[in-house]
C-alpha cells in the first residue's frame, strides 16, 4: 500500500523514570491518493493515534511504538482501511 498524505498532529510526552518516556498523540487530515493492491482510491479525511515509548540507551534512544490509521477509499460509499504500523529503532541526535 503506498499513500499520500497531510496531517495535523497533537501530542504528549512524559518523563516517568529518567532516561525513560511514554508517548502519545491523535493525528487528522486529509488522504490525497491512496493506492492499494495496484488498485487507486479516492482520499478523503483520515484519523489517526500512536503511543511509544523509549529509553536512553547509550549515546541515543531505543524507541517502539504503534500507529493505528482510518483511511478513507470511497467517500461515497464509507469505505475505509484501517492500518496498523508496528515500529521498533534506535535514534541518535546532535
Amino acid at each position: 500500500m503506498a499513500s499520500a498524505y497531510a496531517c495535523a498532529q497533537i501530542g504528549y510526552r512524559r518523563q516517568i523514570a529518567p532516561g525513560v518516556n511514554i508517548d502519545a498523540g491523535f493525528a487528522f487530515g486529509r488522504d490525497f491518493a491512496t493506492v492499494s493492491s495496484g488498485i487507486p482510491t479516492i482520499g478523503g479525511e483520515f484519523v489517526a493515534v500512536h503511543a511509544g515509548a523509549s529509553l536512553r540507551f547509550g549515546p541515543g534512544d531505543l524507541t517502539v511504538g504503534t500507529r493505528f490509521m482510518n483511511r478513507p477509499i470511497s467517500e461515497s460509499h464509507h469505505l475505509h482501511i484501517r492500518t496498523a504500523e508496528y515500529l521498533i529503532g534506535y535514534r541518535v541526535t546532535f
